[in-house]
């Protein structure tokens, strides 16, 4: 199976393999359509050992009821589906990256699933498959990390093996999209990448968060530095949205003991209200501890300003490869 860049139009089938089905597509814009008239239900389950990709529902502390098991309606051998999810704070709306989709022929160039719960029943649909506009190139991995904001209108993709314009390979880059639920369709917003990461390997994107208002996102680029700090340090970015404007206003290091390929940056979270910031360090390390213990370094928003706050480490992490904050 193959997934073809455009306007997408794709037959939504979940829970049965044999149901799926190829797509058509048209090269003429990036919006996304799917086609409502043909929903099909997904498999309801009462299992609770089963863990593939499915979809819960919490009741109570600690029983989990198995609603749902969500599917691609397009899918190929080793797309890997599911290598990274997000979902909206009342869970009704899914994005699944699948970083090694193939995309035109092309392997690996990865694509983003959509689906919407609907109601309050256990059936899914998919609203459609996002792909890279802009000259996404082979092996870019779109789709290994996503994130969304609480209403899941607005989500970001992170392609750590992608590059941009003149940029060497597998510098990397974000890439940023609306979706209107109304009609379905899914708006490239716009391309990030950071100030320094435009040297080979530098792998922007290789973690993505965003604030619940979806103005606020984060990008990790762990094997990027500033000058004159050593290779693979790791630097965080953080850009804020204005209308379809998004903008780069911070570049965040290490508070503390930076050396090099401490990797900062290889995981990243943010705050409901864009306000704090926590990146792992995975081969950091703290005092006592051995090389790649991991520290994870947080961070304080005041205006535009990012202020350190401290390090968080695991009572356990403090041996040779822990890597606490991976």
């Amino acid at each position: 199976n193959n997934i073809t860049a455009g306007v997408i139009t794709a037959t939504s089938y979940y829970g049965d393999a044999s149901n799926l089905t190829g797509i058509t597509a048209s090269t003429a814009s990036k919006s996304i359509v799917s086609d409502k008239s043909t929903q099909s239900s997904l498999a309801e389950y009462a299992s609770h050992s089963e863990t593939s990709n499915s979809a819960y529902d919490i009741s109570g502390i600690s029983t989990y009821t198995n609603t749902a098991v969500v599917v691609g309606s397009v899918l190929g051998s080793n797309y890997n589906y599911g290598e990274d999810l997000a979902c909206s704070a009342d869970g009704k709306i899914l994005i699944v990256g699948a970083d090694e989709a193939h995309v035109d022929g092309a392997s690996d160039i990865g694509a983003v699933y959509v689906h919407e719960r609907i109601g309050i029943g256990n059936s899914f649909r998919e609203v459609g498959i996002v792909t890279a506009g802009g000259g996404v190139q082979p092996f870019s991995r779109f789709g290994q990390k996503v994130a969304c904001s609480a209403d899941g209108r607005t989500f970001v993709v992170g392609a750590p093996f992608d590059e941009i314009g003149s940029n060497p390979s597998d510098s990397g880059a974000a890439y940023v999209f609306d979706l209107d639920i109304s009609t379905d369709t899914i708006s490239q917003v716009g391309i990030l990448t950071g100030s320094y990461a435009g040297d080979s390997s530098d792998k922007f994107g290789s973690c993505v968060a965003m604030s619940a208002d979806g103005k606020t996102i984060v990008v990790g680029a762990p094997d990027d530095e500033i000058p004159p700090s050593s290779n693979s340090v790791g630097v965080v970015y953080v850009f804020d949205r204005d209308g379809d404007t998004i903008t780069e206003i911070a570049q965040l290091e290490q508070g503390t003991g930076k050396d090099s390929a401490d990797r900062f940056g290889t995981s990243v979270a943010i705050s409901a209200d864009g306000k704090r910031i926590y990146s792992g360090a995975v081969n950091d390390e703290f005092s006592g501890s051995f090389f790649s213990a991991g520290v994870v370094h947080a961070f304080d928003r005041v205006g535009n300003n990012f202020n350190f706050v401290g390090i968080i480490t695991a009572s356990y992490a403090a041996g040779n490869t822990g890597q606490s904050g991976f």
